[in-house]
């Protein structure tokens, strides 16, 4: 029992996370609509994320196939809130004119979580298209770097969470 509980204590402290490199900008204001989240669906589930003005991002993938956008909306308003200590959940995020770039801690394998790049084109204010993801994603079995057909649309949530604050608490 008590090997048991030293184990899980040392592999809890050893674990790593690969830092990040891209640097949080703040978000030049009228960019992207910001009271609320940015949501796609593929395979059956949605994928989304918020967006904070000081370049802080925090993603979620639903997990649930058949969730439609007002179940959606209750989960990313209701748990997803609470789940501050999740750390790949987190990330960052810069806009360029009409380019957008994400980076992002994965879910970890083992004692270290990798980061993935994400880039994109702003369409507009409320929608994102992301073609190319890098960075190693064992879940689903792709290259270290491949192309993507995401378009994230905007939707307006009327209590987004106040992940600023956590994250930049939190932020290494």
């Amino acid at each position: 029992m008590r090997f048991g509980v030293l184990l899980t204590f040392i592999l809890v402290a050893c674990t790593s996370y690969q830092p990040l490199t891209l640097a949080r900008r703040d978000l030049a204001p009228g960019s992207l609509r910001l009271n609320g989240y940015f949501y796609e669906r593929s395979n059956g589930r949605f994928n989304a994320f918020f967006l904070s003005a000081n370049g802080v991002f925090r993603g979620f993938s639903s997990g649930v196939d058949t969730l439609d956008l007002e179940g959606l909306d209750k989960e990313v308003g209701g748990t997803f809130p609470t789940q501050f200590d999740v750390r790949y959940s987190w990330g960052v995020y810069q806009v360029n004119g009409k380019e957008i770039e994400i980076e992002r801690w994965l879910p970890g394998t083992g004692l270290l979580y990798t980061t993935q790049a994400l880039k994109g084109k702003v369409i507009n204010d409320s929608t994102i298209h992301i073609f190319l993801r890098i960075g190693d994603d064992s879940s689903i079995r792709k290259k270290p770097q491949y192309e993507v057909d995401e378009t994230y649309h905007f939707r307006l949530l009327r209590t987004k969470p106040d992940s600023v604050s956590i994250f930049s608490r939190k932020e290494p």
